[in-house]
């Protein structure tokens, strides 16, 4: 039986450096799967959370328009304390200095 390029066990100077050259290849396909398949879930983790970034802002808009329904005067009924203390402040402030000008 004659040595075949795959099989060349029949002459040791083949088959060193061939099969170092299949490792070589092996590792290289096997390098490269491992960098596909990172590539492939940052994008399918990037889509995901796109995702659920529109699904929030779809659920901020929902809860908005149901509470708007359910409070009157929502948008003002929501005012953070220190803007509606300042805003009672200026007016009153207003009031005093067109007291003093009379």
């Amino acid at each position: 039986r004659e040595p075949t390029p795959l099989h060349p066990s029949r002459d040791s100077t083949l088959a060193c450096p061939l099969y170092f050259s299949c490792y070589q290849l092996r590792r290289g396909l096997q390098e490269m799967n491992k960098a596909s398949v990172k590539i492939q879930a940052a994008w399918r983790g990037y889509q995901v959370r796109r995702e659920l970034d529109e699904m929030n802002k779809a659920a901020v808009k929902i809860q908005a328009a149901y509470r708007s329904h359910r409070t009157p005067g929502y948008p003002y009924a929501t005012l953070q304390p220190k803007a509606h203390r300042a805003r009672s402040q200026l007016s009153r402030h207003r009031t005093a200095l067109s007291q003093q000008a009379q």
